[in-house]
């Protein structure tokens, strides 16, 4: 199947998502129906009669488990039966996209819930007229069945891996009562879902931020870009890989050898400002090494357009750290976008720490007191950096302390001559003079999902689970998963 195109994709609607298994049974036993009801009720007895049947329920926890069970099963055939009735009723012949297709071949084929595996069997079509032509399966398109997925268990799969480790995720829905699947069956769907989405993705955000309302009290817009470090695991060049030794009873064929080398991955943010300079919301944006940064550039540009077109009056300002690279690549994103005037705010935190250093190799008595002469005025004055910039290089240049004092001097006599320092106007502005939306979207998108103990990525697992990661982060994973349904969807004409 191609991927969604704009023109197909209505409203997104996630209140199905959004709501709760409970309390959508809620909904449907206490409508105006005593039909319902009545069936409801009958349901209970039977299960309750199940229950008290069972031998060994000594106690409440044992019932309890005993219910769980139950009902997975029942959910587990029920699940079973609807989808082998759907795949019974289709005829020998079917139109799918104004294109034939006649009954090819049938199969079991297992599928994936959260009440556990079910085994259907289900016909595959091939293409009239074109020989071996391409074949669809009339059940997964009028079900949207996600490599072989019921939804429910896909858009599961993708928030949980999103925010957690397989091993852990599998623990977690076993302690839920749930049937999951096989750790490796899990960590396949999430990279495909992950996959599936990034193949569409600059398509997917600009359909999802046609319908994010903009928030309230909304003033300005802040852009970062920032760089962290992943564990890739690598495969050892031929050169440094051990010899095999002979063995007469060798069976089984041993894995590559790899290193495991820390390359850096891009975190892009874009928020939108309060006139008090807080964030109001924030995407948050990913990308890999290999992916370099225009990528996450041009999806973080693409953002920024659209809110500028429903705040054509709003400030944008770039807040990130000294990184003199990220600033040229984020300049190219504006000017693309039609941005010519704009904000440069270098981190707060990032000049603190250079003035410290400085001070730190100074031999003064008195460091108390330029600490608060200087940095205890960042944001009450435009120029403490610079008059801090100058003090240094009068009080210390030629003596032993300059040739390390040197770097941080140039540091900050850059950033205040710039104009990139001039924390009080910020202030008076309603913008921020921190980076740390940014700061923080490492340590949320990466640090602590991809750098936990003994963890090593390889790159299309790591592009998978960022995308997952970066979506789930900016509230837009109920909508994504919306539309990649929609991809594997397809009206079936009997």
């Amino acid at each position: 199947m191609t991927g969604f195109q704009p023109a197909e994709v209505p409203h997104v609607d996630t209140t199905a998502l959004r709501l709760g298994v409970h309390q959508a049974v809620e909904e449907a036993v206490t409508a105006k129906n005593p039909a319902l009801k009545t069936e409801f009720a009958e349901a209970l007895v039977a299960l309750a009669k199940i229950v008290e049947a069972l031998p060994g329920m000594g106690d409440f926890a044992d019932r309890e488990r005993a219910i769980l069970a139950i009902t997975n099963e029942l959910g587990r055939q029920l699940i079973s039966g609807d989808l082998q009735r759907t795949a019974n009723s289709f005829p020998d012949e079917v139109t799918v996209k104004e294109q034939r297709y006649r009954r090819h071949s049938r199969g079991a084929v297992t599928y994936h819930s959260l009440c556990g595996d079910v085994v259907v069997h289900r016909d595959v079509f091939r293409r009239v007229g074109v020989h071996n032509g391409d074949t669809v399966v009339p059940l997964d398109l009028s079900e949207g069945l996600v490599h072989n997925t019921t939804p429910a268990l896909g858009y599961c799969v993708s928030q949980g891996i999103a925010d957690m480790p397989t091993r852990l995720f599998e623990e977690t829905m076993r302690a839920m009562g749930r049937r999951p699947p096989s750790r490796s069956t899990v960590t396949r769907l999430a990279n495909g879902f992950g996959g599936c989405l990034k193949q569409d993705i600059n398509i997917a955000e600009a359909v999802l931020q046609s319908y994010e309302p903009l928030p309230a009290g909304a003033n300005a817009i802040a852009v970062g870009l920032d760089r962290t470090t992943v564990p890739m695991a690598e495969e050892v060049p031929d050169e440094d890989k051990p010899r095999k030794r002979p063995l007469d009873d060798y069976v089984r064929e041993p894995p590559q050898p790899v290193e495991v080398r820390y390359r850096m991955a891009y975190v892009g943010t874009v928020s939108v400002l309060d006139r008090e300079g807080q964030a109001l919301r924030t995407w948050r944006f990913g990308a890999t090494a290999e992916e370099g940064s225009d990528e996450i550039v041009r999806r973080m540009m693409a953002q920024v357009t659209h809110l500028r077109a429903r705040m054509p009056s709003a400030r944008v300002a770039i807040v990130q750290d000294g990184a003199p690279e990220l600033w040229g690549v984020m300049w190219d994103g504006l000017r693309s976008t039609g941005v010519t005037k704009w904000i440069n705010v270098i981190d707060r935190f990032h000049v603190t720490e250079h003035m410290n250093a400085a001070l730190d190799l100074a031999r003064i008595k008195d460091k108390n007191e330029i600490r608060q002469k200087y940095i205890g005025r960042l944001e009450s004055s435009d120029r403490v950096v610079g008059a801090f910039a100058r003090w240094l290089y009068k009080t210390f240049r030629g003596q032993r302390a300059w040739r390390d004092m040197a770097p941080h001097f140039h540091y900050l006599e850059s950033a205040a001559g710039d104009g990139w320092t001039r924390y009080a106007t910020m202030r008076r502005l309603g913008l921020p003079t921190a980076s740390g939306v940014t700061e923080g979207a490492c340590k949320s998108v990466v640090a602590m999902r991809f750098k936990r103990s003994g963890q090593r990525w390889q790159q299309d697992g790591l592009t998978a689970i960022l995308t997952l990661r970066t979506l789930r982060l900016s509230d837009r994973l109920p909508g994504a998963w919306v539309l990649l349904r929609r991809r594997f969807t397809a009206i079936v004409q009997c």
